[in-house]
């Protein structure tokens, strides 16, 4: 089992050589590394995403912040089905999966932890940018 410092260390590692600008990497609850990225909510807010490693997998997730993000923005009312399908569309073109109201992303391989990561922040503030561009809140 790899421990929350010793996951840290790698990801921060494997992301000093890739983007050594673009991301800043600290532990995180429950053995998962939190990782503060350059993208940016719509209110300015900083994305981050969250990796963790899981049967031999890194798993990504944004752990439900880029949904709680829409849910503020939209309090009077549920998303409308054009919405819906509007972050359907934005997670099937990223390969991102919506698990309880979580955007994640799975690799087996370290090498591609980079892109999962990319791809989870970009969906969140795609997500995030429904509420500008579908219809806010009245």
């Amino acid at each position: 089992m790899v421990t929350a410092p010793d996951l840290t260390n790698r990801i921060s590692d494997l992301l000093c050589e890739s983007a050594p600008y673009l991301f800043e990497c600290s532990p995180a609850p429950q053995g998962a590394v939190c990782v503060n990225t350059s993208l940016l909510y719509p209110d300015g807010g900083e994305v981050q995403v969250y990796v963790t490693e899981q049967d031999g997998e890194y798993v990504v997730s944004d752990h439900g912040e880029a949904a709680a993000w829409l849910r503020l923005q939209m309090w009077e009312r549920d998303l409308t089905p054009q919405q819906q399908s509007r972050i359907d569309d934005i997670c099937r073109q990223l390969g991102v999966d919506r698990e309880g109201g979580r955007l994640v992303t799975r690799r087996p391989d370290a090498d591609m932890v980079l892109f999962a990561i990319l791809y989870v922040a970009l969906a969140a503030v795609r997500v995030a940018d429904i509420s500008c561009t579908c219809g806010g809140a009245a």
